[in-house]
């Protein structure tokens, strides 16, 4: 093969109990990455467009050192000795700051359609490292809870960064609804202003909810997720960087959803639900509270994505 083609789906990290460890791959919205071969070494990023191939509202680095599907793709061409070059054409689907994962995405495709390339693939597990080494350009830290779902598709929890390891969690029988509205959090920024320390109390209580999730999941047992997922260290840090938040969560729960908090570090939020029906009539009361305070946004609803990363 001389040119691939390959989608990676947004993801929803943290899911309120599990800061920096959970997240899970929401395919409504993802990034496209094409790789074609080249004799020259190295790697180049030809263009950063929308899935029309219209240019970008936002600014990203075409710069092979700070683009996060070059430096994933990059690493992966140097740990198997490829002895070709690529070429990269990027297409976001996944707007900068929304809190979906988007440089996780970009880092994902990448290196996924480069991967198709190499005479021996990898395995999709073999993959993480490398797009993990890329999603570490865009947000200054190695976090794997953006990239693990994405790459893999599902419910996963980040056991440890080193060694890296990953468990994949059943998936509760849930419906998902993600909003987002049209402004920009950075990572940075939502990082910069979180407390370093917990009290005995808050520990003991996050441990509680995460060990109590775990087992709503293999349970399918939605009482008890809806009882834990609640999160009251982080989201009260950020909370105030999303438009009438409190408001949006309040509808939400009022209606019906099971859970209602942060995706990531915003301003995209995500809420499950035992139904679509219950999900479809709350997505509706929350574009109504946006409409009314004329702030743009978008929303989905669906299942959580199995699948993660493709060639497409």
């Amino acid at each position: 093969m001389k040119k691939a083609t390959a989608f990676a789906p947004a993801s929803v990290a943290n899911v309120a109990v599990g800061f920096d460890t959970l997240g899970y791959a929401n395919a409504a919205w993802g990034d496209r990455v094409t790789a074609v071969r080249t004799s020259a070494l190295g790697v180049k990023v030809v263009s950063i467009t929308d899935f029309s191939g219209k240019p970008l509202p936002f600014d990203l680095p075409k710069d092979h050192l700070k683009n996060t599907a070059a430096v994933g793709v990059a690493s992966l061409l140097e740990h198997t000795q490829a002895d070709f070059g690529l070429e990269l054409t990027i297409e976001k689907g996944i707007a900068l700051g929304s809190g979906l994962g988007g440089s996780a995405a970009s880092a994902v495709a990448g290196v996924f359609a480069a991967n198709a390339l190499l005479p021996s693939p990898l395995k999709k597990i073999e993959l993480l490292k490398f797009c993990l080494a890329g999603e570490k350009v865009a947000s200054g830290a190695a976090h794997a809870d953006n990239v693990a779902p994405s790459l893999m598709g599902g419910l996963t929890l980040v056991e440890s960064l080193e060694p890296l390891v990953i468990q994949t969690l059943p998936l509760p029988k849930i419906w998902t609804l993600s909003l987002r509205e049209h402004v920009e959090v950075k990572t940075e920024q939502a990082r910069a202003i979180l407390k370093k320390e917990m009290t005995l109390q808050e520990s003991v209580i996050a441990q509680a909810r995460m060990g109590a999730f775990v087992t709503g999941c293999f349970k399918n047992d939605l009482a008890t997720l809806a009882r834990v997922m609640k999160d009251d260290v982080i989201e009260p840090q950020r909370c105030h960087l999303i438009p009438h938040f409190l408001e949006l969560k309040k509808a939400a729960l009022a209606g019906g959803a099971l859970c209602f908090s942060i995706s990531g570090s915003g301003p995209a939020v995500f809420a499950w639900f035992d139904s679509k029906l219950s999900a479809a009539k709350v997505q509706d009361e929350l574009a109504d509270v946006l409409t009314k305070k004329r702030i743009a946004f978008d929303s989905a609803i669906g299942e959580i994505d199995r699948n993660g990363a493709k060639l497409v």
